[in-house]
């Protein structure tokens, strides 16, 4: 058997404050305000330190009456939350993991999501996760193990002699780690439950091993195929979870792209944020596959004709001003933004106050097969053409000219000068909140057009309007200048 793995235990106060902010507790909502005394948890307890580390940042909280009760079970539920928040998972902006026993209604939903988009859970065969049912001991060693990504070294055997099965390498890199050293010294009782105090063990040193091995460092990619270099001739391997992102095929996209990358021995085990910087050229996009694989963190495109495809983005997606002539989506989902930014010549023109004084090209956003949270456009002179309906399109800032080939549950326009809307496609309600003057030249049907006090319409004769929405006070004929001639 090899040496066992020991590390100085760290704390790290980056750490512990951004844990603490979570608010995330495992216990039941009876429970009292965070306490650091316990009239049950003893300086001889076996979970002391680790018990002490959470209660001291808040993380868990002790029982009305003063005890902390560390030897009562933990449900999977109550686990998820504990572990979700200790990673500082985004537990609002997740993917339904479809677990039919875990509606978006349960008090752990958002946790579990998280876990599951991230990949370190999977739940049951029959679809379920049964959150109410207690963890077992072989359950949390696969969920810490993947969770803090802990790998036995190839040979490591241990004392434990009743691990065996698909959990054998996961409480194998656990007691490698020192993360556990067994219910006795020769057996780890993997179908027990997980106590309080246990659980709690569990966390703390897994953090503790993670906070001394891991960085978060700023990369430019130089090359990559199996593996990647940076300019700063840095060679890093590459985990295998990012590969459908990170690899050869994606390497002319890839070309002195920007990367906020968590390393770890070397390898780059989870990207936070990343920057696009590679032109492509007309004729011949750019393009990321992203073999339907999900990242978590903002994607910006900082270059001009890219494609993105087949890829999940739990964040926002950035288009900079420097993407001038074409952009490209193909089986993109996004649970947050598509931002399009103001050209930066624009940008530029209203420091001068006169913001509509350069005329740019269009831009052109193909958006097909995709599935975007919300489209927010600052960029003049856009064309939008899209196969795909969109929950919800707003209009800002300084575009005068717009061109909508798509259809829209909800389109709002808050601009600061005069805007021209053309295009073909059906929106069940246009709210016009702001603008100069406003030229719609739509082609479609428009279910119901809400118009705010001073904004004046000319309406294309082409276009079907179901509703008209205007202030009590208003005349139609005050807001709409060709009232008369509109099919109602």
């Amino acid at each position: 058997m090899k040496k066992k793995k020991t590390y100085k235990k760290l704390f790290h106060a980056t750490m512990a404050t951004a844990v603490a902010a979570s608010g995330v507790t495992m216990v039941a909502p009876s429970e009292t305000k965070a306490n650091t005394s316990f009239t049950d948890v003893s300086t001889n307890n076996g979970f002391y330190k680790e018990i002490m580390n959470l209660a001291e940042r808040g993380i868990i909280k002790g029982y009305q009456d003063g005890t902390f009760r560390p030897g009562v079970n933990v449900t999977r539920g109550q686990a998820a939350k504990l572990i979700a928040g200790v990673l500082g998972l985004d537990t609002l902006n997740v993917s339904n993991p479809g677990f039919k026993d875990v509606p978006k209604t349960n008090e752990y939903y958002g946790a579990i999501a998280a876990l599951a988009n991230a990949g370190i859970i999977n739940g049951y065969g029959d679809g379920t996760f049964k959150p109410n049912e207690p963890v077992k001991r072989n359950h949390m060693a696969k969920i810490i193990s993947g969770a803090y990504k802990l790998n036995a070294t190839p040979g490591f055997s241990t004392p434990l002699k009743d691990i065996r099965g698909e959990y054998e390498s996961y409480i194998t890199a656990l007691y490698e780690y020192g993360v556990t050293t067994g219910k006795t010294k020769t057996s780890f009782d993997g179908l027990s439950n997980v106590s309080r105090g246990q659980l709690a063990a569990f966390v703390v040193r897994a953090e503790n091993i993670v906070g001394e091995k891991e960085e978060t460092l700023s990369l430019i990619i130089s090359e990559i195929s199996d593996k990647l270099k940076t300019t700063d001739n840095t060679t890093y391997t590459v985990a295998s979870d990012l590969k459908a992102l990170l690899n050869g095929e994606n390497s002319a996209a890839l070309q002195n792209a920007k990367l906020q990358a968590v390393v770890k021995d070397n390898e780059i085990i989870r990207i936070d944020a990343i920057e696009f910087n590679s032109d492509g050229s007309q004729g011949a996009l750019v393009t990321l596959d992203g073999q339907n694989s999900t990242f978590t963190g903002n994607l910006t495109v900082n270059a001009d004709y890219v494609q993105l495809k087949n890829l999940t983005v739990n964040g926002d997606v950035i288009l900079t001003g420097k993407v001038v002539n074409e952009f490209s989506a193909d089986g993109l989902n996004t649970t947050g933004e598509l931002i399009i930014k103001e050209a930066e010549q624009v940008a530029l023109a209203s420091l001068a106050l006169d913001p509509i004084g350069a005329i740019l090209p269009p831009s052109l956003f193909n958006i097909n097969d995709s599935n975007i949270n919300s489209l927010n456009i600052y960029r003049d002179n856009s064309v939008i053409q899209s196969d795909t309906k969109f929950s919800v399109i707003n209009i800002s800032s300084f575009v005068s000219n717009i061109q909508l080939d798509t259809d829209a549950s909800k389109i709002t326009i808050n601009v600061e000068t005069h805007i021209i809307v053309t295009g073909t496609g059906n929106i069940d309600e246009l709210e016009v909140e702001r603008s100069q003057a406003m030229a719609l030249q739509l082609v479609g049907e428009i279910q119901k057009l809400a118009l705010e006090k001073g904004v004046k319409v000319e309406i294309n004769r082409n276009v079907k309007i179901t509703t008209l929405v205007i202030p009590e006070d208003e005349q139609p004929s005050s807001m709409v200048s060709n009232f008369d001639t509109l099919i109602l």
